[in-house]
């Protein structure tokens, strides 16, 4: 229907064509949007209802069977994790949708971190009753769980892929008749895709940070993906310039994920030739 609009647009006495083909484009996005919608807020209500089925392990006693504590914890922090991916990788279009999606993973990071905490205090007591009080290891770092999901969040940062999102959204390049309307929309999704794998907001509350950890680890994650945003626009407006002045080689096909080696868009999440890296956090930051 789009490629008909474009071939009515110079067609004479053809207003009222134009007409239909535009009501029934519009008829279509919406359609498109709200069953987008519903997928989405299907999919995020599923993963709802699967946190509910993580067994709480309330431990009451420390010190009682703290071996069979601790893998009972392990067990539900490894389904909490496994929750907290699906709910990162869930695909939503919509301002609601997105919001709950970043309620979800917040309220499955805290579980994750609890459930961590809990572990490093058996293990912690534990060490304490076979060695004695005096006799014990070092105390457990308390800031190790906390630094765990700060480490995560980097890792999912170092792992994003702009070859990846590049191909997703070719399929929405023929709703943009300007290419750079289709480079403006392409660097917005590049960052909300950024904010939602790190929970990121424009001005983060302090009740998201833990306060045991330094406020330095955090500015280092929010550094670290601005930076990245500013590379990702670069290489996007590059490459947009790139398909304009090479349109004539690339009408056989290629898309958006053709030319990604010719740019040097990485597929395994980082930018290659720009100094711009996603690098490691290590548990002793």
């Amino acid at each position: 229907a789009v490629a008909q609009l474009k071939e009515a647009q110079g067609a004479p006495r053809a207003k009222n064509i134009r007409l239909l083909l535009t009501i029934f484009i519009d008829d279509c996005r919406l359609r498109t949007e709200k069953v987008q919608r519903t997928l989405g807020a299907r999919r995020l209500t599923d993963l709802k209802r699967t946190v509910e089925k993580i067994p709480g392990e309330q431990v009451h006693e420390f010190g009682n069977k703290t071996a069979s504590d601790i893998k009972k914890l392990l067990a539900s922090s490894s389904q909490a994790e496994a929750i907290l991916q699906r709910v990162r990788s869930a695909d939503v279009s919509d301002l609601l949708c997105r919001e709950l999606q970043l309620s979800l993973a917040q309220t499955m990071e805290a579980r994750v971190q609890l459930y961590e905490t809990q572990i490093q205090l058996l293990q912690h007591l534990q060490n304490t009753a076979l060695h004695g009080l005096s006799d014990a290891p070092s105390a457990s770092d308390p800031t190790l769980p906390a630094l765990c999901v700060v480490a995560e969040r980097w890792r999912h940062l170092k792992s994003f892929s702009l070859a990846k999102l590049c191909a997703e959204c070719e399929r929405h390049a023929h709703e943009y008749g300007d290419k750079e309307e289709f480079l403006q929309w392409l660097v917005k999704a590049s960052d909300q895709k950024i904010d939602q794998l790190l929970l990121m907001q424009k001005d983060p509350p302090a009740v998201m940070q833990d306060c045991l950890l330094p406020t330095l680890c955090y500015d280092l994650l929010h550094e670290n993906a601005e930076l990245r945003k500013m590379a990702n626009a670069y290489q996007l407006r590059v490459f947009i310039l790139h398909k304009r002045a090479q349109a004539h080689h690339i009408h056989g096909g290629g898309g958006l994920g053709g030319t990604m080696g010719t740019l040097g868009l990485s597929k395994s999440g980082g930018v290659s030739g720009m100094g711009v890296s996603g690098g490691s956090m290590s548990a002793g930051m």
